[in-house]
């Protein structure tokens, strides 16, 4: 193998390498990803079963209602089968409980479609990785053969 080759082929493996570092980044910034979607429908999932159990609340209850995390104010139930909903700039609209249910299942889907594209991503990433090892591998058995 002439000097020429030998550095054609250090060059090749850095780039594999920086491709690998490259991918492994990308996969983390995935997974943090994932690990949202995850939390936002845990938190789908809480405020579907808040709303549900909005009906068996009486008129005229006195329920707690968070303000911030740990601070709870006290309010009392007018309507248990509307609930308002910020539609975005400020504007919010009325929903029936099984309306409301059905938008947080609307938006369940859509996270869970998001879930699985970044899970194919992963995936596509995953393999490009496990080739370019293969490559590496087979590159550094070559080179010891000569």
């Amino acid at each position: 193998m002439s000097d020429n080759q030998k550095q054609e082929n250090v060059i090749d493996r850095q780039q594999m390498l920086f491709e690998i570092q490259m991918l492994d980044r990308e996969s983390k910034q995935l997974q943090q990803h994932l690990t949202q979607t995850d939390q936002q429908l845990v938190e789908l999932d809480i405020t579907k079963n808040a709303i549900s159990e909005l009906n068996n609340f009486e008129k005229g209850r006195e329920i707690l209602v968070p303000i911030a995390p740990g601070i709870f104010a006290t309010a009392k139930i007018d309507n248990n089968s509307e609930v308002l909903i910020n539609v975005g700039s400020g504007v919010v609209v009325s929903k029936t409980i099984e309306q409301a249910i059905a938008l947080i299942k609307t938006q369940t889907e859509e996270v869970r479609k998001s879930q699985d594209m970044v899970i194919k991503e992963l995936e596509k990433i995953s393999n490009r990785i496990n080739e370019i090892e293969m490559q590496l591998y087979l590159n550094s058995k070559e080179d010891k053969k000569q």
